[in-house]
């Protein structure tokens, strides 16, 4: 990796978590308290189709999973709005 590839990483971490500045890994968690609202400013910014969780700290996004497995479960995502 290069330097910028980690800095662009470091600033979706902070984007996805909604911590900025992200600082302690324990800030990760809040990845699980993704919202509808959060989740469609990045859709905007990333334009992705899907969420992917790890069991146990599934975010709270208004969508039944696509996908269960042993150790994360897939959200399939509707069109953008």
């Amino acid at each position: 990796m290069v330097p910028a590839d980690v800095l662009d990483w470091y600033h979706r971490l902070e984007d996805v978590t909604g911590r900025v500045p992200l600082e302690k890994e324990a800030e990760l968690k809040d990845y699980a308290l993704l919202d509808d609202q959060r989740l469609e400013r990045l859709r905007r910014k990333y334009h992705f189709g899907y969420v992917v969780a790890a069991r146990g700290a599934e975010p709270h996004i208004g969508v039944e999973p696509a996908f269960r497995g042993c150790g994360f479960v897939a959200y399939r995502l509707g069109p953008e709005r």
